[in-house]
């Protein structure tokens, strides 16, 4: 079935979460005017983290601005989540929506949420490899990752970090996703003059070869704008399962766009060859053992001096 998706290139707005919510319901109906039938949110669209990143950098305010922070946040369904099913239904369109999300525990969880066209909330990713001190010890890390059978095609969900390791979209596709979609926060980290994050976010996150790998359809959101002192650099991409690239967003803090492709997912079923096909299961249980000490400079130190 062919179809067009999108991944919206887009962020909040600093201190204004209606205004946030206003222009999701916007890129929804210009997603729905092109006939979109999945659309893909980045990392934490709502309400956005400027209040946690005030918090973090005010320890004399921590308190009563993390309050504020957590206040916006919502169950799911709740309010919000709620309006996005509504413009879904409106345009038959499955979204994912990202969110902090209040669990039924009082933890706030770093979420991506799946509705389908008819508006119906299917699944709940809560990510599972949050990023030390940007989003530690304020989120609790999920721990599951769900393929989710939908009217459109199996579809798995990431947020960011997940994808940093390669278990994460293998998992998905060992549980038969055709559909990846990744929703990133990639901002700029510069070591020694390079651009870190831009690197990792290439070679690794959003890769060709996770693609490739998996046999998937991968959709990436990226986050581009400003949030305090952190710049988040676009380069949304939608990659096949050959890892060729259908479309390709702006990079720069500044460059919202719908970033939209077309794909068939019948295609997959015709692939004359699946990577996946030559795992050996037998003699992947090293995969399991704890990981290994690490030697040298603490990764941490990457975010401490763009909080």
């Amino acid at each position: 079935m062919k179809m067009k998706v999108a991944a919206f290139q887009t962020g909040p707005i600093e201190g204004a979460p209606e205004q946030t919510v206003q222009r999701a319901l916007q890129l929804l109906d210009r997603a729905g005017e092109q006939k979109v039938k999945l659309a893909v949110f980045p990392e934490s669209y709502y309400p956005g983290s400027h209040l946690l990143k005030l918090a973090k950098n005010n320890p004399d305010r921590y308190d009563a601005l993390f309050s504020q922070f957590k206040a916006l946040a919502e169950p799911v369904p709740g309010p919000t989540s709620s309006r996005i099913s509504d413009k879904a239904r409106e345009h038959g369109m499955h979204v994912v929506f990202t969110m902090a999300e209040l669990g039924p525990n009082g933890r706030l969880y770093n979420a991506s949420v799946l509705i389908d066209h008819q508006g119906q909330v299917l699944n709940v990713h809560r990510k599972t490899i949050l990023t030390p001190t940007v989003e530690t010890p304020e989120f609790t890390p999920g721990n599951e990752f769900n393929v989710t059978d939908t009217s459109i095609g199996n579809i798995g969900q990431l947020i960011c970090a997940d994808s940093s390791c390669p278990e994460s979209s293998r998992i998905l596709a060992i549980k038969g996703a055709q559909i990846v979609c990744l929703s990133m926060g990639g901002f700029r980290v510069e070591v020694n003059g390079r651009d870190m994050m831009g690197a990792v976010m290439d070679l690794c996150h959003a890769s060709k070869t996770r693609a490739v790998d998996n046999s998937i359809f991968l959709i990436v959101a990226n986050l581009s704008c400003r949030i305090g002192a952190f710049e988040y650099f676009g380069k949304s991409r939608i990659i096949n399962y050959l890892g060729e690239v259908l479309a390709m967003g702006s990079e720069g803090p500044d460059r919202e766009e719908l970033v939209i492709a077309e794909i068939d997912v019948d295609d997959l079923a015709m692939l004359p060859l699946r990577m996946m096909s030559r795992r050996r299961p037998e003699i992947y249980k090293e995969i399991l053992l704890p990981n290994p000490e690490a030697k040298g400079v603490d990764g941490r130190f990457l975010w401490s001096s763009t909080k």
